[in-house]
């Protein structure tokens, strides 16, 4: 997990504890069990109801890959988008559907 990471949940959690500190007297007074109940199972039966099962268990793989700290090589996406941009310029937008399904990187595939 990379240092932003950290501190963006550092800071969120702080942000959000000190809000509620500054409204009321007890944390608990800001906790509502039976809301939180129908906020979590709301969601989940929406996300069960339009998605299928093998999505929903990619959310967890993906936030798990998320999660962990990986070093990008900027240099290399920079140089393929070169390539794309004049492929585009040169041959037009529909010359691509075919040379982008053997790109190796998903962000550039999908993208």
């Amino acid at each position: 997990m990379s240092r932003t990471t950290i501190m963006g949940i550092i800071i969120s959690v702080g942000i959000l504890f000190f809000a509620v500190t500054m409204q009321t007297v007890s944390v608990m007074a800001f906790i509502n069990p039976s809301g939180l109940a129908i906020v979590m199972g709301g969601t989940a039966a929406a996300a069960l109801t339009s998605y299928s099962i093998n999505d929903i268990i990619r959310v967890f793989k993906v936030f798990a890959i998320v999660m962990q700290k990986q070093s990008i090589q900027l240099g290399s996406y920079v140089s393929v988008m070169t390539k794309i941009a004049e492929r585009v310029r040169i041959r037009g937008l529909l010359s691509l559907q075919n040379e982008v399904k053997g790109l190796p990187d998903p962000f550039l595939r999908d993208g």
